[in-house]
């Protein structure tokens, strides 16, 4: 029987690897756009926005599906091996013939081929991608290596980025380090999975059966993609370079945040599979609601932060030369919250209670919206209008959400703490307006900001009683007095 690990010690785990994720872009993009300029960067982003697709088709949905359905094997060892070996086939020849069809798109389109080296370099992702089967480490809830690994990787990339990257002409540089802070992380997990499992091809009837909840997953992924990265694609073929370096400097930091608060949602997707898959639904409910509350208490303060300090933000992290970007960031963060409850909904709701077809449906219809939107848009206003169909499609999505959850699942219990939240964020957004009236420097403009927001948001919830987080101050305050008994 395999102990379950600690979920508090996992979240712990995954979101200082998150927040590790945050701090590295914060390292290396101001750094590499002040170098190449929003011309390198837009070349780069232009290319990943392509290979992106190609490792979307050789991923399938096996990562979800796997943590979902492996969460229930992991108990038994011969069971989860051939379910592993099993979505492990799959993979692998999704992946051989994603590769084929990237190396042949690179030479059938004009436009690609412009872009060819990069495209080489950053193609390689395809592959590294499969074979570092992410998901077992999920399924295990092996978040101390999954942790340790990145840490390794980024200060690796790090070193890289130095010394490949020192003039705008180093674009091929750039793209290495690109590759590598990716995908180095799977080289590392082929040995390491073996822990689990050992891997190997099998071809019979019983992939088949896997099949059809891989594609509807895949489905939505492919909906979800579109209405995620075309816009950048898009940019790329209607724009130049430097508008595509523009908006990938305000998505950079838009990303950075959804990362933070992905890490949340997702150290418990395969806890909550494996609670309902034993029929423990006592312990789901108390975490759902844990997860939606801790959703609230950080994306209000994130997103009205930014929202207020965007100018700050783009200043600090890619330059003046970056001004154009100013709008589109602040556009991002009302879709900020919107996309965080989304796909927090698709991972802790409607994928564990196997509702694919709900998500296949809303991730459609919003990618329609949004491509549509985009050949407008984009032509008008650049990446402010990229900006503008991601919050639509956005809310779209989100929408069609809480419409089909209504018809399986009664989330209780939230709107005092969303109020609560509201309030807290509407004063939060005062003291940033007021700092930045008296505060001339961006970066002195920026801590005060956060500093005196932070401690005044946290007040406000005090006074206001917030469960969750008296709940905390309560658990320190036993501890404090366990220790002193000591």
């Amino acid at each position: 029987m395999v102990k379950q690990k600690s979920l508090k010690l996992n979240t712990i785990l995954y979101i200082f690897k998150s927040l590790m994720s945050v701090i590295f872009p914060m390292l290396t993009f101001p750094y590499a756009s002040r170098v190449l300029g929003a011309d390198g960067i837009g070349n780069v982003t232009f290319s990943y926005s392509i290979v992106s697709y190609f490792i979307l088709i050789a991923g399938l949905g096996v990562i979800s599906y796997a943590i979902r359905e492996g969460a229930k094997y992991r108990e038994n060892k011969e069971e989860l091996s051939l379910f592993v070996n099993e979505v492990y086939t799959i993979n692998v020849i999704a992946t051989f013939v994603s590769s084929l069809a990237f190396g042949a798109s690179i030479f059938l389109f004009e436009k690609l081929r412009a872009y060819q080296g990069v495209l080489l370099i950053l193609g390689l992702a395809i592959p590294l991608t499969t074979v570092g089967v992410e998901w077992i480490f999920n399924i295990f809830e092996d978040y101390l290596y999954i942790t340790i690994r990145s840490l390794v990787v980024q200060f690796i990339s790090l070193i890289i980025l130095f010394i490949f990257v020192r003039q705008p002409e180093d674009v091929y540089g750039y793209a290495i380090f690109f590759l590598f802070s990716s995908v180095a992380s799977n080289v590392f997990n082929l040995f390491y999975a073996r822990k689990y499992c050992h891997f190997h091809l099998c071809f019979h009837k019983g992939l088949m059966k896997h099949i059809k909840p891989i594609m509807v997953i895949f489905a939505s992924t492919v909906a979800s993609t579109i209405y995620v990265s075309t816009d950048t694609t898009l940019l790329g073929i209607m724009h130049d370079d430097a508008t595509v370096g523009y908006y990938a400097a305000s998505t950079k930091i838009y990303n950075m945040l959804r990362t933070t608060m992905d890490a949340i949602v997702s150290v418990s997707f395969a806890r909550l599979s494996f609670y309902l898959g034993n029929h423990m639904q006592e312990q789901f409910d108390s975490l759902i609601r844990k997860l939606i509350h801790v959703t609230f208490l950080l994306v209000g303060p994130l997103t009205i932060g930014l929202f207020c300090l965007s100018e700050q933000a783009i200043h600090i992290l890619n330059g003046a030369a970056y001004e154009p970007a100013i709008m589109s960031l602040r556009i991002l963060c009302l879709a900020f919250p919107i996309s965080v409850m989304g796909g927090m909904l698709t991972r802790t709701l409607f994928l564990p209670y196997k509702h694919e077809k709900d998500i296949l449906i809303a991730t459609i219809v919003g990618a329609v919206v949004n491509f549509g939107l985009n050949l407008y848009l984009i032509p008008k206003w650049e990446q402010d209008g990229a900006a503008m169909t991601t919050l639509i499609a956005e809310v779209v999505v989100l929408g069609i959400h809480l419409f089909n959850l209504n018809k399986f699942y009664k989330v209780r219990g939230i709107m005092k703490c969303f109020g609560q939240v509201l309030v807290a964020s509407l004063m939060l957004a005062g003291i940033c307006w007021f700092i930045k009236q008296k505060v001339v420097s961006d970066i002195w403009c920026t801590v005060l900001a956060v500093l005196c927001s932070g401690v005044a948001y946290v007040l406000v919830l005090v006074v206001l009683k917030n469960e969750l987080l008296m709940e905390c101050i309560q658990k320190i305050k036993m501890r404090g007095k366990n220790i002193s008994k000591e």
